[in-house]
């Protein structure tokens, strides 16, 4: 699109048009918070099991409580961005989805 642009307010038409499209497509949208917020809470499940890791302290019903966390969310991100894609709501989350499941472990059909 940018080598199609011959004049300046072009160029920010074009420009402002990737930003939208960036931050619709990396779910930064109020809409799409709710999809984040799963993101965020296996995010943090994965900084706490590290912390735990790296001090060295484990604490085998603090582990058994991150890992039960950390399973919940993503199968409900898996579930959320599997609405999405069928849907047809953002199709670029089928790549995402296929790499999160990669293994087809969290398919309904498998489990």
């Amino acid at each position: 699109k940018f080598n199609k642009v011959e004049s300046l307010d072009e160029l920010i038409s074009v420009h402002d048009q990737f930003l939208k499209e960036l931050i619709f497509k990396c779910l930064l949208l109020d809409k799409t918070r709710p999809v984040m917020n799963i993101i965020e809470s296996i995010l943090s499940c994965v900084m706490k099991f590290s912390t735990q890791i790296l001090v060295g302290h484990f604490r085998p019903q603090s582990l058994s409580s991150i890992h039960r966390s950390f399973k919940e969310n993503f199968k409900l991100l898996f579930k959320v961005i599997l609405k999405l894609v069928e849907r047809g709501y953002q199709p670029h989350l089928e790549d995402l989805l296929l790499r999160l499941n990669f293994n087809i472990f969290y398919e309904p059909s498998s489990r």
